[in-house]
């Protein structure tokens, strides 16, 4: 489990990290960094899940229109578990319909007109 927080707080990191070698690309200064958040670089220390939690909290207080995270459980030791997503904030706006749209996409039933429009006009 901790591979896979690791592998999630690198990818999340990596769109908030000021100084990663891509010259082309405009860093929000305002996004906190994985070392500013947890007084380490990304991938240098294994993060707890508690701390990847505390990264994606600082990301959604940073970016409240571009990102929220979403509890969907517990642990049996009571700890939460999240999702985060991450989007434009016109897709953010429209989350509900793009989340229903998903759901409708996997219910397994046959491919039709709208569910092919579907598929071409819902984000990944």
């Amino acid at each position: 489990m901790r591979v896979l927080f690791s592998c999630l707080l690198g990818a999340v990191s990596a769109a908030a990290h000021a100084s990663l070698p891509y010259t082309d690309t405009n860093y929000d200064t305002d996004v906190p960094t994985v070392e500013e958040v947890l007084g380490h670089a990304s991938g240098a220390e294994i993060s707890s899940p508690e701390e990847v939690i505390a990264f994606m909290e600082a990301l959604a207080a940073a970016e409240p229109e571009r990102m929220k995270l979403f509890e969907y459980a517990r642990t049996w030791e009571g700890r939460p578990l999240v999702y985060g997503v991450i989007a434009s904030e016109e897709n953010m706006a429209r989350l509900d319909e793009i989340k229903e749209g998903l759901a409708t996409l996997g219910n397994g039933r046959p491919v039709t007109a709208r569910r092919a429009r579907m598929v071409r006009d819902l984000p990944a």
